[in-house]
């Protein structure tokens, strides 16, 4: 994220908030300095779960393309509250929403294209609105009753069938 916000046009006005102090840290902090991005990253070392969502809410998109993901629950949290989100193509909760009308995938390694949408969300406002509404909509149906009441449809299913 950061190699592409050093591709994105200069005149942009927005700012970045990495939160955690994974072992890249520093290297992330290099590369800040590296691509004059000081001012336009912010680093956060923790959030307390009971505080994410005052801290998303300072936010209008939610990127997160790492590809080991494998469901990170903060991409629903930021949904919830209509923030569009961009992940990894082919991890996390990539194939759970509708590609450009409910949240956004990239290839993690296409930096140019990382680069483009998150171009495309800041100088698009009404875009970025109406898809975090969608996101937003996508992830109601997620509550943990009707996790709760698809699973045991599955496990029924599961017990019935022998």
């Amino acid at each position: 994220v950061i190699l592409a916000m050093a591709r994105m046009n200069a005149d942009h006005d927005f700012t970045y908030t990495i939160i955690g102090k994974g072992r890249e840290r520093q290297n992330l902090q290099l590369l800040v300095k590296k691509y004059n991005l000081e001012g336009k990253v912010n680093f956060i070392e923790y959030v307390p779960h009971k505080d994410l969502a005052d801290e998303l809410y300072k936010h209008d998109i939610l990127i997160m393309p790492s590809y080991i993901e494998t469901f990170g629950r903060v991409y629903f949290e930021a949904m919830a509250m209509g923030i569009p989100i961009i992940c990894a193509k082919n991890s996390g909760i990539f194939g759970y929403f509708k590609e450009g009308e409910e949240a956004f995938s990239v290839n993690h390694k296409k930096v140019d294209d990382i680069a483009h949408l998150l171009d495309f969300l800041v100088t698009h406002e009404n875009d970025r609105v109406r898809i975090g509404l969608q996101g937003q909509k996508l992830v109601s149906s997620f509550t943990w009753d009707d996790i709760v009441g698809k699973l045991r449809n599955i496990y029924n299913q599961a017990i019935g069938s022998k």
